[in-house]
């Protein structure tokens, strides 16, 4: 088992909200709070490497934007793990944002894009686990989906059952 001693917090959206499908990358993963992280807002054209898209986080500099997400508290000795679970070095690179999470505001790692292609759309598979992720999150607010954001390519609709 991974030293708890030593920990990072971790800003997870999308796919990562949910807890059991991150417990399988980082077994120390602690979920601490629902937080949001004000100037960016998710967005489904990350280049993957089956063709469809991806979601993450993209700055806007408008701090009307948010993107929930759910604040983990994670091993270091596990960070290698997550980072290579991410892809970074492979679409994805490592940085810290500040996040709110009730009325505390921490510094958090979190995961961007770095290869993007705005023309393609998520597979159905992918939207889904990232809705799951937002009904676990429970955000305060009503979320809607803007409809570029809701529109789905052809592709795998299900995980195997161990992933879900």
């Amino acid at each position: 088992m991974a030293d708890l001693r030593e920990t990072f917090l971790y800003f997870a959206y999308g796919s990562n909200m949910l807890t059991r499908r991150l417990s399988a990358r980082t077994p120390s993963a602690e979920p601490l709070a629902t937080a949001y992280a004000e100037g960016y807002r998710l967005t489904f054209d990350k280049v993957s490497t089956d063709g469809s898209q991806k979601c993450h986080i993209e700055a806007t500099g408008n701090p009307a934007d948010r993107v929930w997400g759910v604040l983990f508290r994670i091993a270091t000795a596990e960070a290698a793990d997550l980072d290579d679970a991410e892809g970074v070095g492979h679409g994805y690179r490592k940085g810290e944002l500040e996040v709110m999470a009730a009325t505390a505001r921490s510094r958090a790692t979190a995961y961007f894009a770095t290869e993007k292609d705005p023309k393609r759309l998520p597979v159905p598979l992918v939207q889904g686990l990232c809705g799951r992720g937002r009904n676990r999150a429970r955000p305060p607010a009503r979320i809607y989906c803007k409809p570029q954001e809701c529109r789905v390519a052809a592709g795998p609709r299900r995980l195997p059952s161990n992933e879900e």
